[in-house]
């Protein structure tokens, strides 16, 4: 950083606009801005020191969080594939292993009923036929 002679002002060179010096109270300032205190400066100055790196670390931070959001996001949606693909198996386990429709007991006693009621129809017009 470069010094102006005399005045105690100094001034970063590659920016000479930023230049900073030391008052004494009642003194007028050389130039307009704000007063800052020793440490409140020290503070800024560590805070903008070590922003880029903060920066990176929450970043970071905030990428891995994500990253896990996703996984955990994909591992839900594996399961879920894996319980629909195991419950369409169920299903066609249990479709291949139904009894078809002519063959359950409510069809087969329909047919029975209807068969004894029809050959007994039958029969009861055939005995009148012949008399």
């Amino acid at each position: 950083m470069g010094r102006f002679e005399g005045s105690g002002v100094v001034c970063d060179p590659n920016a000479p606009k930023n230049c900073a010096t030391g008052l004494q109270r009642g003194q007028a300032a050389p130039f307009s801005g704000q007063l800052l205190s020793a440490d409140l400066a020290l503070n800024l100055g560590l805070k903008a020191e070590y922003c880029d790196a903060r920066l990176t670390l929450e970043v970071d931070r905030a990428k891995a969080l994500l990253q896990l959001d996703l996984d955990s996001e994909r591992r839900l949606r594996a399961i879920d594939a894996e319980g629909a693909k195991a419950a369409q198996e169920l299903l066609l386990k249990r479709l291949a292993e139904a009894t078809p429709w002519y063959e359950r007991p409510w069809f087969v006693a329909s047919a029975a009923v209807l068969g004894t009621v029809a050959a007994y129809a039958l029969a009861m017009k055939s005995a009148d036929w012949i008399r």
